[in-house]
Order: C-alpha cells, then sequence, then structure tokens
C-alpha cells in the first residue's frame, strides 16, 4: 500500500483525512488489534482483522481508515517488509484502557476536525474545510490578545456569546487568519455598541442547541481549551494556562506537521515515545512540548529567544541586529549582509537554519563567470535532459514544505553581475501578492520564462523519457518562489566585486557589518562589554522557555504584506495596533518624513520610487508588530525608521561631485534632533568618536544613518577635497 503523501500532510486537510466518524470505542478496539497483531503481515485478512469494527468490506476502506485512525493516532505503521509495527502508544493503551477516552479526544481535537462541507461549497473544489472549532478558538485568542494588549481584564473579553457565534462567525467563508480577525473586530464593535442581535435571530433557532455544531462543542469541551457556561450562552478561555494551550494548538494546525519524506511518520513517533510513557497525561505534556515548537512565540520574546538560542549554538550577535534581520525578511524575502570578512555573514543564516534542523540548505557559491542564470537555475545539456541548478533544487524542496524556512545564501554574490544571473529571481520576488483564500503570499510569475516552460511541457508529451522525469518536469514548468524561502546574499565589498546597481538596491534590505564586538561571547569569563551582555533572562507569566522551541522561527519570518494595499487591508483589521497608531495619520507622518530625505536625494539625481516607499511603511509596521507593548509611545518608530535609512535609503549613495558632497551635508541635518543645528562639516565630526551610537544619540534623531553619513563626510575631509567648503553656513 503507497504511503500517505507526509509533505502535504495535514497542511491541505483533504477531505478524505477528515471524513471518518470514529468513536473512542472503535479506538479501544482497534488499539487492542493492532496490539495482538504485532508484526504480522499486512495483507486482506490482517485488514479484515484490523478494522473488525466496521461493517461493510474492510479492505476496501483499509486506506482511508489507515491515514484517519492509525496514522493520524500515531498507533502503528508499516515497516519495509509490509509487517505492522505497533507504537508506545498501543503498549501503553493497552494496558491502560481506562485512558483511551481522555487520548481519543486529545487526538481528534487535533485532527479530525468538524467541517461543514455542504454549507461552504465554494471550497469544494479546492479540498479545503472551514473548521469551526478552529475558528472558533481563533476568535477567543483574539479577543484575549486585544484584552491583553488594551490592559483589559481577559475574562471582559475572551469569550463569545452564542449569538456572537450563529450570527457573526457562522458567516465565515474561509479560515484566512484576515477573514476571522476581521469577523473578531466586528464582535468587538458590536459589544462597544450594544448591539442587539434579537432582530436577525430566526424563531427556533436561538440557543446553542440549535445552533452549534455539536461535534465542535464535543471536541472543545473534553479538550479542556475553553468552558461552556450554558447558563448564560457563552463559551470562554478560563485561564491563561488554557489561553498558551490554545496558542499551541493553533499555531500547529496553522503551520502543520510537514516531515521529510526520507524520515516519515514511523520515526517521528519512534522519536516521541521511544520510552514508554507513565502515564496518559504525561503523554499529553510529552506532547505539548512537541507541539511548542509550532507555538507562534510572542513577538516581543522572538529577538531574545533566537538571540539566546544563537548564543548556545556559538553565535554570538548583537540583540539590534538581529531585529534588523528579522524585520528585512519579514518585509521582503531578499536581504543583503555587507562588510568585512569573518563577521558572521553566512554563519548566521547557517546557524538558524540549524536551529530548526533545515540541514538542506546550504550556501549557493557565486562564481566569477555566472554570466546568466544557468548555473543557479539550470539548463538544458547536449541531450536536452535538464539539469537542476543548486537553487531551484532548494526551492522544489521548499514547496514540498511549506511550514519549514529555507534560506538561500548566495555567497560572495556580488563576485559576479548580479543583474546577470538573478534577474528572473528578482522578478518573481517583486510579483509576490497575498492570497486570502489559503492565506499565503504567493508570487504570480512562475520560476522559469515561458520558453524554457514550453519545453518542459514539450518533454512532459516525450515517449522517449521516464515516468518519473516526466513528473519531474511537470513539477518544474509550475514552480515558483513560495513564501517560505529567504534569500540572503552575503557581500564582501573589495576590489574583486562588482558594485550593485540601483535596481538590486531598491529590491534588498542592505545591513553593513563592518565592525565586530570582540567581547561577544566572553561574559562567561566575566569579559563584558557596554554592547555585550551574554545571554539574556526572558521572564513570562504565560511562557516557560527553558525548552527552547527552535520551531518559533517558522511562523515569524512569514509576511502576508507585499505591498501598500495589503498594508492597508492588514493594519484596518489590527485594532490594537489602530487604537494607537491610526493608520491616516501615522502613514502621512512616516510618508511626510521619507519625502524630506527624498526631496534632497532629486537635487542629486538618486531619489527612490513607490517600491521603497511601500517597502519601508511595511518594515515600520512589522517593527510595531514585533514591539507592540511599546508601540503605543510617541516617536517609537523612529528608531525602525533610522534603521531603514542605513538599510534602503542611503545604500543608493554614491558620488563625488559637489553637489553631492553639499547633499551629504543636507542629509545629515535631517537626521538631527529638533534642538540641535550645524554649521560646516568641521562642526559635524569636531570631538566625535563615530563608533559611538551613544554619544550620536544625544544629537541626532537617526543615530545610525548620521554614523554613515559622517563617514562619508570624514573621508571627503581626510582626503582634502576643499569641496567641503561650501557646506558652510
Amino acid at each position: 500500500m503507497p504511503a500517505p503523501n507526509e509533505n502535504l500532510f495535514p497542511e491541505d486537510q483533504q477531505w478524505k483525512f477528515v471524513q471518518k466518524n470514529v468513536s473512542f470505542p472503535q479506538v479501544r478496539e482497534l488499539v487492542v488489534n493492532i496490539y495482538e497483531n504485532d508484526q504480522a503481515i499486512v495483507d486482506d485478512n490482517l485488514k479484515e482483522t484490523i478494522l473488525s469494527f466496521l461493517n461493510g468490506n474492510k479492505v476496501s476502506q483499509w486506506s482511508d481508515y489507515w491515514v484517519t485512525i492509525i496514522n493520524m493516532l500515531g498507533l502503528a505503521y508499516i515497516d519495509s517488509q509490509e509487517r505492522l509495527n505497533k507504537t508506545q502508544i498501543v503498549d501503553y493503551l493497552y494496558f491502560n484502557q481506562e485512558e483511551i477516552e481522555q487520548f481519543f479526544y486529545y487526538w481528534a481535537l487535533k485532527f479530525q476536525f468538524p467541517f461543514a462541507k455542504s454549507k461552504h461549497a465554494g471550497f469544494k473544489t479546492i479540498g479545503k474545510v472551514v473548521q469551526p472549532s478552529v475558528v472558533y478558538l481563533q476568535a477567543m485568542v483574539n479577543l484575549y490578545d486585544y484584552a491583553i494588549n488594551s490592559n483589559q481584564p481577559f475574562s471582559d473579553y475572551a469569550y463569545l456569546t452564542y449569538d456572537e457565534i450563529i450570527l457573526v462567525l457562522h458567516k465565515i467563508n474561509s479560515m484566512s487568519e484576515y477573514e476571522i480577525l476581521e469577523k473578531t473586530n466586528e464582535i468587538i464593535n458590536n459589544r462597544r455598541n450594544d448591539y442587539d442581535y434579537s432582530e436577525e435571530k430566526i424563531e427556533g433557532y436561538t440557543t446553542l442547541l440549535n445552533n452549534f455544531s455539536g461535534r465542535a462543542k464535543l471536541y472543545l469541551e473534553k479538550s479542556g481549551l475553553i468552558n461552556f457556561d450554558t447558563d448564560n450562552n457563552k463559551i470562554y478561555i478560563p485561564d491563561s494556562k488554557s489561553y498558551l494551550r490554545a496558542k499551541i494548538f493553533l499555531a500547529y494546525k496553522t503551520e502543520g506537521l510537514c516531515f521529510d519524506s526520507e524520515i516519515g511518520r514511523r520515526k517521528l513517533f519512534m522519536e516521541l515515545y521511544g520510552l514508554l510513557v507513565p502515564g496518559i497525561s504525561e503523554l499529553a505534556q510529552k506532547i505539548e512540548e512537541i507541539d511548542r515548537d509550532y507555538l507562534a512565540v510572542p513577538n516581543k520574546h522572538l529577538v531574545k529567544i533566537l538571540h539566546n538560542d544563537l548564543y548556545d549554538a556559538g553565535v554570538y550577535s548583537d540583540i539590534e541586529f538581529l531585529e534588523r534581520f528579522i524585520l528585512s525578511l519579514k518585509t521582503k524575502p531578499f536581504l543583503i549582509l555587507s562588510g568585512i570578512s569573518g563577521v558572521g555573514k553566512s554563519i548566521l543564516p547557517r546557524t538558524i537554519m540549524s536551529l530548526i534542523k533545515n540541514y538542506e540548505c546550504q550556501p549557493v557559491a557565486v562564481a566569477p563567470e555566472w554570466t546568466d542564470n544557468s548555473d543557479m537555475l539550470g539548463y538544458f545539456n547536449i541531450d536536452n535532459e535538464f539539469v537542476i541548478g543548486e537553487f531551484t533544487s532548494i526551492v522544489m524542496k521548499a514547496t514540498d514544505n511549506p511550514s519549514v524556512p529555507y534560506f538561500i545564501v548566495l555567497d560572495e554574490m556580488n563576485l559576479s553581475k548580479v543583474e546577470l544571473y538573478f534577474a528572473q529571481v528578482l522578478s518573481n520576488i517583486e510579483s509576490r501578492k497575498y492570497n486570502s483564500l489559503n492565506n499565503k503570499t504567493e508570487s504570480i510569475d512562475y520560476l522559469f520564462n515561458s520558453a524554457v516552460r514550453m519545453r518542459f511541457e514539450k518533454l512532459m508529451n516525450s515517449d522517449q523519457i521516464t515516468d518519473e522525469l516526466k513528473k519531474q518536469y511537470k513539477k518544474l514548468s509550475t514552480l515558483k518562489f513560495v513564501n517560505n524561502i529567504y534569500i540572503i546574499g552575503t557581500v564582501n565589498v573589495d576590489e574583486s566585486t562588482y558594485p550593485f546597481s540601483k535596481k538590486v538596491l531598491d529590491r534588498a534590505n542592505v545591513i553593513e557589518i563592518n565592525e565586530a564586538e570582540l567581547y561577544l561571547g566572553l561574559d562567561d569569563l566575566g569579559i563584558v562589554s557596554e554592547s555585550n551582555h551574554g545571554k539574556i533572562l526572558i521572564e513570562d507569566p504565560l511562557i516557560d522557555y527553558t525548552s527552547k522551541p527552535h520551531k518559533y522561527l517558522n511562523s515569524n519570518f512569514v509576511s502576508n504584506i507585499s505591498d501598500i494595499s495589503e498594508l492597508k487591508e492588514n493594519w484596518r483589521l489590527n485594532v490594537i495596533f489602530n487604537q494607537t497608531n491610526p493608520i491616516e495619520d501615522t502613514l502621512k507622518t512616516w510618508i511626510d518624513e521619507l519625502l524630506k530625505f527624498n526631496e534632497v536625494l532629486i537635487k542629486i539625481k538618486l531619489n527612490f520610487g513607490i517600491r521603497l516607499r511601500d517597502e519601508v511603511c511595511i518594515y515600520l509596521y512589522q517593527a510595531g508588530q514585533l514591539n507592540l507593548d511599546s508601540s503605543t509611545s510617541s516617536g517609537w518608530w523612529e528608531k525602525y525608521f533610522d534603521q531603514q535609512l542605513v538599510q534602503k535609503v542611503l545604500t543608493r549613495l554614491t558620488g563625488d561631485s559637489m553637489k553631492f558632497h553639499e547633499g551629504l551635508f543636507n542629509l545629515l541635518e535631517l537626521c538631527l534632533l529638533p534642538t540641535e543645528t550645524l554649521t560646516d562639516v568641521e562642526d559635524a565630526l569636531e570631538e566625535l568618536d563615530l563608533s559611538d551610537i551613544g554619544q550620536l544619540k544625544d544629537k541626532y534623531k537617526y543615530p545610525l544613518a548620521a554614523q554613515k553619513l559622517l563617514k562619508m563626510l570624514e573621508d571627503i575631509h581626510e582626503y582634502g577635497n576643499d569641496s567641503t567648503s561650501v557646506f558652510r553656513k
């Protein structure tokens, strides 16, 4: 029997995975049958025996039930000799059958969702389901988050009335987090306005019994995640522990478990249950520990946790640098790390991949002879066979494992002219758009151009190649840049490399690393500096961080915003952020500030366009989400605007004319605090340590940008260019 498609399960949540209505007494019989037939050859007789609780043709139903019950519950696997193998779960449940009901409900909540296929006809065509239990949980978590961030008692918000469930949430059309958030906002606004639902009710359909999904109620009630208050017609999250478990569950189902086809489900369950678990409550606890890998860590702790995990792995990075790294990738999946050799430009992304156990991401070494994309994407050889490039190979793996981030590190990417070998990929990145149907950002364009895809299609129809190759060419012909791929180019700036064009710089964030903190990693020896504090203590009443949830990165690098229209949609739905940062006023403030810099750049013909405006605003918005607690203070965004000045705006500065030098000085003036002034370059450089950001903060609103501009002016001044005289007031 062929194995289920482990790469897609349960990401796609096909109907065949949820269509069987299985009861816990059947699971009890299944456990007994598997235990008593361990090591038996899987033939028709065994299928009849294992599925003895079914009526009808058990052999024909084996495949569906194998996936739905045996594989999903982790009770058994078939080895290479076609023998049935029980797991440690079966060993425990066989001797503790009184625990089977709790075990069943726990896993039923995880895998076997209630659904309403007939009510959502539009989803039949793509095989998706709207899952009431998930919608209810997500809405309550949204309400809980709103209470926390609005300093309100969670008990006043983290509940749903039956009216809200029936008349608001049941009208949902998709599993999109945006649509659920939109419905949550509708509920919040209705409560503020004391909205009366009575006119919307239909006679005879006024209580939970008439309207609430019975199966959803059963699973949610048995799970212990929420309580049902039938007297007041509401359901609610009872406490912070239940809230955390709900967050874990939702993150788990959002991301899905995507298995490496070479490892598969058998190895996964053998690793999870390699030791006999002393009790089912301990088993549930063990499962929760595994699920923590898929927990969407609260944003305010993300950078600190990554810093500590990297520290333990021997990679010492400054907190602010890591924040810039994460925000850059959330804004756009193309980042350039520029600077001197030996400061960790390549080791950082490689170590992050190691932390999440993605060992397939090896650096792609750019060669000086790359003059087109054939070395990177692939090419047709003399026998008309396509040789897959390293970059394409990683894209194919990422497509098969949508819940795992893939960093493609282009090592020394400017050894060749980037535009020559990278144009096709840049075009793919630019074609990204958010698809609300599947809640993902997707490329509209294909990775390969139409001429190459036509050759793939021609080969697919050929009788001269194997079926395996036909499948491969079919996959290549539809390959796109997926949203779990992040391109990180490393750059050494010296005489052997090519400069970046404005076209490339416009499409990436550029982080320069030109100095290394030599005390990093020595705090355990008592050797510290002002910027090196070693590991960071993380205190959170909801979460125990003693076990490291490496997979927290999976969801936190993903962004569903690629342009200003998507930013506006996301922002308006974000009730919490929009309350303290109204979209109209805040966007105008950011763009007005950008305009000041662009007006100076226009005069030296280095001005920027709409693309850069969009990405700066997206970066600032993402920074607000990463620091939701502090994004309520006035001017919180200036720190991140400063980062964007050095990563996006000032990267385009090249020139040696007097007008260019004057432009540098004018840009520097825009970086000043309102109370500060400058008279000339000598005044700007006088008694100033350019390596001391703390000193720069005393005078400049944007110290990072000021540091870059001052260094450029210092170089001009030191080389004796008397054009600096034009800056004197």
